[in-house]
């Protein structure tokens, strides 16, 4: 059961996404499936973040229909042999969850979605399915979406189905109240996680050992880890998402550790870098450096914000931080910055880790951001990097992730 995000946030997700279609539009959302880890096991399941936002079902293989007139789940077909090993889905639960939708049985729901699609075919949305995010972040996407997405088009005769992402990103994007207090509590989970492992640093002698404690953490009130942990030690904390977290912890070295802890889907992304016994001068200087260019990107964030000017603010500060280094030598080197400040500072957060956001808009009140700089100094095998999350206020932005930042 959730206790922030209730029944009415989902219908009132539902209504406002009815609002913002056309009128006599047909919305079909699908939910995630199981994918296959090896033989005939699965990966754990982690539910389409779209499908959540509107129903609040962690049930994999659905689908949600919103009609001109009503509002229904297709349920997947589960056999007798699937329900004795996974269990069977109580309609009457899913129905509570979501406040009030409908739920068919598979054969049910699809006679009922036939029916509306041969009514409202030229008025059909759905998310995107698109061959150019597999291609640019090599890796597929949701496949019973694409599944779910075809069997429709085929039923509408290749009839055009328009996109409903532009309006799922722009309502997504910014944060209702009850969104804001599933982001503090995971964010609270995890800045006292990190605290914790500070007390205990120097008795843990390999990185699973970090992630172990913070997976113990993330469990007691939380989901677990909202993406993959990284926890880079030494050289390690050059490679900007290492999760391989098996390498010891070196002395005289620094730890990256870039963790988030979810809470109704909700995930935190907060990053410390912490020494490993007293920190080099060189050390103390990167992290200043990296410490200093957050202050700075923290202040310039607020209402009405572009992100493409505030990127390049921040990048200018940097170059002359990595100046002061010694690692320019003139600020007009952009490909060294770019080397050793391979990434952006901010990103949306929210239900994906990396959440929808329009990036070329001027930011708006309750969006909440990242907000992380980092220096990456391969061939000094140093990285240090430090990460908060923001919300924007009406007067500015208000840090959500209060933590320890010394080395």
């Amino acid at each position: 059961m959730n206790y922030y995000c209730t029944p009415e946030f989902f219908a009132a997700n539902r209504r406002e996404l009815r609002r913002q279609l056309p009128s006599g539009a047909l919305c079909v959302i699908p939910s995630a499936g199981l994918l296959q880890r090896t033989g005939d096991t699965s990966f754990p399941f982690v539910q389409d973040s779209n499908f959540w936002y509107l129903t609040g079902s962690n049930h994999p293989d659905m689908v949600l229909v919103i009609s001109p007139i009503e509002e229904y789940i297709i349920t997947a077909t589960r056999s007798v042999s699937r329900q004795t090993f996974d269990g069977s889905i109580d309609f009457d639960v899913v129905r509570q969850a979501t406040g009030g939708v409908h739920v068919f049985t598979a054969h049910e729901g699809w006679q009922r979605l036939k029916a509306d699609l041969h009514t409202y075919s030229s008025t059909l949305y759905a998310p995107s399915v698109s061959p150019a995010y597999s291609k640019a972040h090599g890796m597929f996407t949701n496949p019973h979406r694409r599944k779910v997405i075809e069997k429709c088009r085929r039923l509408i005769s290749g009839a055009p189905i328009s996109s409903c992402t532009p309006q799922l990103t722009a309502m997504r994007a910014v944060k209702q109240p009850a969104e804001l207090q599933a982001l503090q509590a995971a964010i609270t989970m995890t800045t006292t996680a990190i605290d914790q492992v500070r007390e205990y640093f120097l008795e843990l002698h390999y990185e699973y050992e970090v992630e172990a404690l913070l997976s113990k953490a993330f469990r007691t009130g939380g989901e677990g880890h909202g993406f993959a942990p990284i926890i880079a030690n030494g050289k390690q904390a050059t490679t900007l998402h290492y999760t391989e977290n098996n390498g010891p912890l070196l002395r005289d070295t620094l730890t990256v550790i870039d963790v988030g802890a979810s809470v109704e889907h909700y995930s935190a992304d907060v990053t410390r870098t912490i020494a490993r016994g007293t920190p080099t001068p060189r050390q103390m200087a990167i992290h200043q450096a990296v410490l200093e260019v957050q202050q700075f990107a923290m202040s310039e964030l607020r209402v009405g914000t572009l992100l493409r000017d505030y990127e390049a603010a921040v990048r200018g500060l940097m170059a002359k931080k990595l100046l002061q280094l010694g690692l320019l030598t003139s600020v007009a080197q952009t490909d060294l910055v770019a080397k050793y400040y391979p990434h952006a500072t901010s990103h949306f957060l929210g239900l994906d880790v990396h959440d929808v956001g329009d990036y070329s808009a001027p930011l708006t009140e309750n969006m909440v951001l990242t907000c992380e700089p980092g220096i990456y100094i391969p061939e000094e095998g140093i990285g240090v990097r430090i990460e908060d999350d923001v919300v924007i206020t009406k007067h500015g932005s208000r840090v959500f992730s209060e933590c320890t930042v010394a080395l």
